[in-house]
């Protein structure tokens, strides 16, 4: 979801756009594509901290925090939520 002027944004959607969008705004990159509720049921089976350790360290061809070595961890969980949320 992109951010209007009309718009509140969610916390950690911001940093989503700027940092994570690449590769989750589709499923191209192997990525699961934020919006695609049957890949997150499948993502969140292995439990939120499972997803918030992988995200924090990395997994498979994910770097460590999408590559964005500034993010801090309390933003990274911020844009698992937001993903996750969003693809409900």
């Amino acid at each position: 979801p992109k951010v209007t002027k009309d718009s509140a944004a969610k916390p950690g959607q911001a940093e989503y756009e700027a940092s994570c969008a690449a590769c989750h705004a589709t499923d191209q990159m192997g990525a699961p594509a934020v919006g695609d509720k049957d890949a997150w049921v499948k993502v969140m089976e292995k439990g939120m901290d499972k997803v918030l350790a992988n995200a924090i360290n990395g997994t498979g061809g994910m770097p460590p925090k999408g590559g964005n070595k500034d993010l801090t961890n309390k933003q990274v969980k911020d844009i698992v939520k937001f993903m996750v949320e969003s693809s409900k």
